[in-house]
């Protein structure tokens, strides 16, 4: 299991691919970052202060798992991340290449759609339940044009 995120690294000084990031107001850098199961770090990638496109994330995703298959080549490798790194060329590269993903999908009003009901059903067995642990549900659907 790998969990890559990306992290902001603020800088002082004219440092190369130091960007401005609105979000924390500041210049630096944003380094993906990947850890495995076990929360030990495995790799690194210096990088601008800006979201990683699929582009830019599928050579990293590429490295990774060709260095971890050229040492143990019948693993099973699981990436999860959050949802800036769910994107098509992230997702087909994963299919593609017998990885498998778990990606957060940031809301929007036809995801809201899809699990209202869900949610709704959820809240209720929540308020039904002895609230000592967690409710969790699971829904798959497609969305978008057919294979």
């Amino acid at each position: 299991m790998l969990d890559i995120d990306d992290t902001f690294d603020a800088v002082h000084g004219s440092q190369q691919l130091r960007l401005f990031n609105a979000h924390h107001g500041e210049y630096g850098f944003q380094p993906i970052v990947v850890f495995d199961g076990d929360g030990c770090f495995v790799g690194a990638v210096l990088r601008p202060a800006k979201r990683p496109s699929g582009a830019e994330i599928r050579p990293h995703l590429r490295r990774l798992v060709r260095a971890i298959r050229s040492n143990l080549p019948n693993t099973r490798i699981l990436i999860r991340a959050d949802s800036h790194y769910c994107s098509l060329p992230v997702i087909d590269w994963c299919r593609a290449n017998d990885v498998d993903f778990i990606l957060g999908v940031a809301p929007t009003t036809t995801l809201r759609t899809h699990v209202a009901d869900l949610e709704a059903s959820t809240l209720a067995r929540l308020e039904t339940s002895s609230k000592t642990g967690k409710v969790r549900r699971f829904k798959e659907f497609v969305d978008g044009p057919p294979a």
